[in-house]
Order: C-alpha cells, then structure tokens, then sequence
C-alpha cells in the first residue's frame, strides 16, 4: 500500500531508486525500484522492501526527510529534521543489498530542512531547508576514512562492483 517516503536516491553505479520511509516509528523501511523497471511502458513500477533501519537517538532520528548517494555509490546519507546519519552501502554483483550501522553526521539545522545532496567529488554536503529567503549551506569534509568498504561480490570485479572509490569522509563540518 501507499508509504509516505520524501528521501530519494538514485545510485550512481546501477541506476536503482531508494526510497526511504518517512515515519515516527523507531523502525522505518527503505525500498528500491531497480533501474530495470524504468523501461517498462505500463507506467507503473513496484517498490521492493531492501532492509528495515533504525537510527540512534531520540526524536532527532525519526521522521527522514534527506537522502542521497554519495558519487562512488559507497555511502547512503539520511537526513531528519535533527540528525544526519551516513550508512555504507553493502553490494553484491553491483547491486546494493543492505545498509551498514548508521553513523550520526552534522547537518545544517536552521530551519525545516527537507533536502540535501552530496557535491560532485562527494567532499560536501548541500542542504536546503523551507523557508523565506530559502537557505542552501554546505557541510564540508574534515576528515577521510582510510578504510574501504568491502564489496560482497567476489564474481564481480569491474568498478561497477567494486565501493572503494571515492571520498568516504568520516566527519564533517557545517558553517
């Protein structure tokens, strides 16, 4: 039946859709519309259940209303009216297949904000939130993880497989 979902992301490796649940439940669903679908002529096309999440935290971790794909297709960002959260992508033969352990990130919090993405090279965050002037801030990167995310496909080993490209920025700043 009808979800209410305002997160939307595209992944950047397959063309897949997330949607992300919009909810004041502790546990929320995320779904995909596989890139597959949108050759499909019937107009029509079924969202898949990919994982449950919950997010730590109080009311700040409920209600999303923010998500992007960072540009290497490695992270999920998931933003609330309080809280940011950045989620690694786990895949397999290129495909995202669950979500990692949330990881609470700054975000801009001055006003309703309702949308964010990431910058082309992945290194900031853009927000923008309802209000009148409409505010666009950016989070920047202050520091790369140096790990890799580990793809689970080992029949896969072409970029589009792999989720080791990119900045992966651990921790961000926002002015």
């Amino acid at each position: 039946g009808p979800r209410d979902a305002e997160g939307l992301a595209v992944d950047p490796l397959s063309g897949d859709i997330l949607l992300v649940q919009k909810t004041v439940d502790r546990l929320f669903s995320v779904y995909r519309i596989p890139s597959t679908m949108w050759g499909e002529t019937q107009g029509w096309a079924m969202a898949e259940i990919l994982t449950g999440v919950a997010l730590p935290g109080g009311t700040e971790a409920l209600m999303v209303t923010q998500a992007d794909i960072d540009p290497s297709g490695s992270e999920l960002f998931l933003g609330t009216y309080g809280a940011g959260f950045r989620l690694d992508l786990i895949r397999q033969d290129g495909l995202i297949t669950d979500l990692g352990s949330p990881r609470k990130a700054p975000i801009y919090g001055q006003g309703q904000c309702e949308a964010m993405s990431y910058s082309r090279s992945g290194l900031d965050l853009y927000f923008t939130c309802e209000a009148s002037p409409t505010p666009l801030a950016r989070s920047a990167c202050t520091q790369r993880r140096s790990n890799s995310i580990p793809d689970r496909s080992s029949t896969d080993p072409s970029p589009k497989g792999r989720n080791d490209l990119g900045c992966h920025c651990e921790s961000t700043s926002t002015p």
